[in-house]
């Protein structure tokens, strides 16, 4: 009897996510058809940054702003310090621009992991016919 209500209980939890994830993502039905989700499928959709060979995450941007607040070294730095800051990424920077000029096949340091995930959806984009949403 036990097990009957634990999965009573499973399948009720189970169904209540079900729904959460069709209201938020997919968009829940009423008598007019679809609802529109909370969050529209072309923003959490990957096929189409995979089909372009766009960057998984914005963990460039991150590690930039990780990387300049250590030059900075001050939350709330005065005016001379900021600016000698910036100069100091304007040099650094230019310097990357001169390496990327000349090494054309400098490609953006992606770990493996997300190159197997882009892999994997290609693949499956390219076996499957989808329709572009």
């Amino acid at each position: 009897m036990e097990d009957s209500i634990i999965q009573s209980d499973e399948r009720h939890i189970f169904s209540e996510f079900l729904m959460y994830f069709e209201d938020t993502f997919i968009g829940g039905f009423s008598r007019q058809g679809r609802l529109n989700p909370l969050f529209n499928i072309t923003l959490w959709n990957q096929r189409n940054r995979v089909m372009n060979s766009l960057p998984t995450t914005n963990n460039n941007i991150e590690g930039w702003h990780r990387a300049f607040s250590s030059i900075v070294s001050a939350h709330h730095p005065n005016i001379f310090a900021f600016l000698s800051a910036l100069k100091l990424e304007n040099s650094l920077t230019d310097h990357k621009i001169d390496i990327a000029i000349i090494n054309t096949d400098v490609q953006g340091q992606r770990g493996g992991r997300y190159d197997c995930i882009t892999n994997q959806i290609i693949s499956i984009i390219e076996n499957r016919k989808i329709c572009p949403i």
